[in-house]
C-alpha cells in the first residue's frame, strides 16, 4: 500500500477498457456466370468458402469490417467429370460502439476480429448460371483506453493530501497484418494430367516476438485433386516453406501471441512435359497480449479542510491466456448414420472448424465447437458428396480465474477418411488460435470536493478499536491524519 502523494494530483493513469465485445450474423449473396470455356454445370457438390481477413474501420457509426470472401465451386461437368471454378463476394459488418465518447476513436484502439462462414447454399439456375448464399459470423472485440481522471472542486495544499494507492493489472493488446507473401512451386505430373481442384493451406509453427515485430515461420501446404484422361481422381500434395513478419501496433512487448494463415490466392497452370506451375500467395496474421501494472487512486482525503470523494467503478480486462496449437480428431462411424455412395470410393476429404463455447473446467480452458467434413465419393464414373458434422472438445490449460471472453479460431490443416466394413474411418489434425481474456472490478476516485478548514487541536494521544472492516486507512481519514502516524497494538490502533 502506498500512501505517498510523489505523482501529484496531476497524476494521468490511462486504462484499457473494451469498447466491443460481440458477434454479429449476416449475410452475402450473389449471381455468377459461368465462363464460356469452362464445362457447363450438371450438378455442384460443393462450395468451399475462404474468408479473407476483413480492413477494420473505427469511427462514429461504430466498428466497420470490410473483406472478401473466395469460394471454391467443385461441380459435375456435362460430360459426368469433375470441374471446379473460382468465384467471390464481398462482405461489410457494421457493429455500433457504446459509452464512443469516452474514448479517442482515432487513436490507441485496437480492433481484433475473427470472420468465418457458417454455412454456404448453392442453387443453379441454369447450365452456366448459379446463385449462392453464405452465412457468415463475426467475432469482433475492440479496446481503447481512457483517462482515469481525478477531478478536484475546491482547493486543497498539495502537501496536506493523502492518497492511498493501489495497483491492478491491466490489458495490453497489439494486432497486426502482414504484407502478401508470395510463395511458387512446380510439381511434375505425366503429360495428360488434368487439374480439376487446388487448395492450399497455411500451418504455422512457430511465432518469435522480437521488439515490436513478430516474426512467424511454417509452411503451406498444398493440395491438387488431378486427373487422367478420365480416370479416378487422385491427390497430389506439396509443402512449400512459410516465414513472415508482421509489426504489432500498440504493443510495448508481448507475453503470448498466436497467428494464424489465410491463403488470399491460389493459381495453378499447366506447363509444358506435365508440369503443375502454382502461384500461392499468403496473409499472416497476429494478435498478441500482456498484462501491465496500472497504479491508481482508490482513496483520497485532506488532513486540513474537509473532503468528499466521488468514486467510479471500473471493469478492467485483464490477459489469462493466448494458445496456439494444433490437436487431433479421430472418429469411427457407422456407414448407416449417413448417405453415401454404397461401394464407392474415397477420392478426397476436407472441412472446416467452427467454435462455440467455452468454460473453465478443473483448472482447464475448454473450447467446443463442430467440425465439418466433405468426402467425395466415386462410383462407377458418378460423382457425389457426403457432408458429416460432428462436435469436438478442445483443452488448454489454464489459470484460477475464468475466462469472460474468448477469440478462437480454428483450421482443419488434413483430412483423412477411408472406409473399413461398415466404419469410415475420419482421422483430421485440427489447429487452435485461441485467447483468453478475465476482468477485475476495480474502484477508483473521480472526484474529490474540498470544504473548510478543520480547527487546529493540540498534542494528544488517541486509543481506537476499530471495527472488523477498519483498517489504518480508516483509522487516518476519519481523524485526518498522516497514515504513516498509525501504529498497530495487539487489538487497536494508536496515534
Amino acid at each position: 500500500m502506498n500512501y505517498s502523494d510523489s505523482m501529484g494530483s496531476d497524476a494521468t493513469v490511462h486504462v484499457t477498457l473494451p469498447i466491443l465485445d460481440r458477434r454479429m450474423n449476416t449475410e452475402t449473396t450473389g449471381e455468377y456466370t459461368l465462363p464460356d470455356y469452362r464445362p457447363e454445370i450438371r450438378r455442384v457438390l460443393s462450395v468451399t468458402p475462404t474468408v479473407l481477413p476483413p480492413a477494420k474501420y473505427v469511427g462514429g457509426a461504430g466498428v466497420e469490417l470490410n473483406g472478401t470472401v473466395d469460394y471454391s465451386v467443385l461441380y459435375v461437368g456435362a460430360d459426368g467429370e469433375l470441374y471446379s471454378f473460382p468465384i467471390s463476394s464481398e462482405y461489410h459488418f457494421t457493429l455500433p460502439i457504446e459509452a464512443a465518447s469516452e474514448f479517442d476513436l482515432g487513436a490507441g484502439v485496437c480492433v481484433w476480429a475473427d470472420v468465418v462462414a457458417e454455412n454456404v447454399s448453392s442453387r443453379v439456375s441454369s447450365p452456366r448460371k448459379m446463385s449462392l448464399r453464405c452465412r457468415l459470423q463475426a467475432s469482433v472485440r475492440a479496446f481503447g483506453k481512457i483517462l482515469m481522471e481525478e477531478r478536484t472542486v475546491g482547493e486543497a495544499r498539495s502537501e496536506s493530501l493523502f492518497r492511498r494507492r493501489e495497483v491492478c493489472r491491466n490489458l495490453s493488446v497489439g494486432s497486426g497484418l502482414s504484407d502478401v507473401i508470395s510463395l511458387g512451386c512446380e510439381l511434375s505430373a505425366a503429360e495428360d494430367t488434368r487439374v480439376i481442384s487446388a487448395d492450399a493451406t497455411p500451418i504455422i509453427d512457430e511465432v518469435r516476438v522480437e521488439g515490436e515485430m513478430a516474426r512467424v515461420s511454417g509452411e503451406v501446404l498444398l493440395k491438387l485433386l488431378v486427373t487422367r484422361d478420365g480416370s479416378t481422381p487422385t491427390v497430389l500434395t506439396q509443402k512449400l516453406p512459410l516465414s513472415g513478419e508482421v509489426e504489432l501496433e500498440g504493443m510495448d512487448g508481448v507475453d503470448e501471441c498466436c497467428a494464424t494463415g489465410t491463403v488470399s490466392e491460389l493459381s495453378v497452370e499447366m506447363g509444358e512435359g506435365g508440369k503443375i506451375l502454382c502461384e500461392i500467395s499468403v496473409l499472416l496474421a497476429v494478435r498478441g497480449m500482456n498484462n501491465r501494472e496500472i497504479v491508481y487512486t482508490a482513496d483520497l482525503f485532506s488532513g486540513e479542510r474537509e473532503s468528499a470523494c466521488e468514486y467510479r467503478e471500473y471493469r478492467v480486462p485483464v490477459a489469462l491466456r493466448c494458445d496456439r496449437r494444433n490437436f487431433s480428431q479421430s472418429e469411427r462411424l457407422s456407414l448407416s448414420e449417413f448417405s453415401f455412395a454404397e461401394g464407392g470410393a474415397i477420392c478426397d476429404a476436407w472441412g472446416s472448424v467452427l467454435f462455440d463455447g467455452c468454460e473453465a473446467v478443473g483448472g482447464k480452458y475448454v473450447l467446443t465447437g463442430q467440425s465439418k467434413y466433405v468426402l467425395l465419393w466415386e462410383k462407377d464414373g458418378e460423382y457425389s458428396t457426403s457432408e458429416i458434422t460432428l462436435p469436438f472438445r478442445y483443452e488448454t490449460d489454464g489459470r484460477e480465474e475464468s475466462p469472460e471472453s474468448y477469440l478462437a479460431g480454428g483450421t482443419l490443416l488434413s483430412c483423412r477418411a477411408r472406409v473399413e466394413g461398415h466404419l469410415l474411418c475420419l482421422d483430421a489434425e485440427i489447429a487452435v488460435a485461441a485467447d483468453f481474456i478475465g476482468y477485475e472490478k476495480i474502484s477508483a476516485v473521480r472526484e474529490v470536493r474540498f470544504g473548510e478548514a478543520y480547527a487546529i487541536r493540540g498534542s494528544r494521544m488517541s486509543v481506537y478499536y476499530p471495527a472488523s472492516d477498519e483498517d489504518a486507512w480508516c483509522v487516518a481519514k476519519k481523524y485526518h491524519i498522516a497514515p504513516e502516524r498509525i501504529n498497530k497494538g495487539k487489538k487497536y490502533y494508536y496515534f
